[in-house]
C-alpha cells in the first residue's frame, strides 16, 4: 500500500505529537540509565539495546514501569521492617 501525499497530510497531525513523546521518552529513558549505577534487574546495555531497538515506545515505557515496581517494592519491604 503507497500512500498519497493527501493521506500523508491527513495522518500528519496523528503522527507528530506521537512522534514527539516517542522521542522524548527515549531521551529522558537514555538520561535515567546513563546516570544510575545499579540496576536490579538486568543491566546498562540489556536496557539500552531494549530501549533503542528492541521496543521503540514500549522500551522506555517498560523501563519506567520496571523501576517503579522495584521502587514500591523496597518502599513496602522497608516499611515492614520499621514495623
Amino acid at each position: 500500500m503507497q500512500l498519497t501525499l493527501d493521506q500523508v497530510n491527513d495522518i500528519l497531525p496523528f503522527l507528530i505529537p506521537l512522534i514527539v513523546v516517542e522521542v522524548v521518552l527515549i531521551i529522558v529513558t537514555l538520561r535515567h540509565i546513563l546516570t544510575h549505577k545499579n540496576y536490579k534487574r538486568g543491566n546498562r546495555t540489556i536496557w539500552i539495546v531494549i530501549t533503542l531497538v528492541g521496543m521503540q515506545l514500549w522500551g522506555p515505557i517498560l523501563y519506567f514501569l520496571v523501576s517503579l515496581l522495584i521502587a514500591t517494592m523496597r518502599s513496602s519491604s522497608s516499611w515492614a521492617m520499621v514495623r
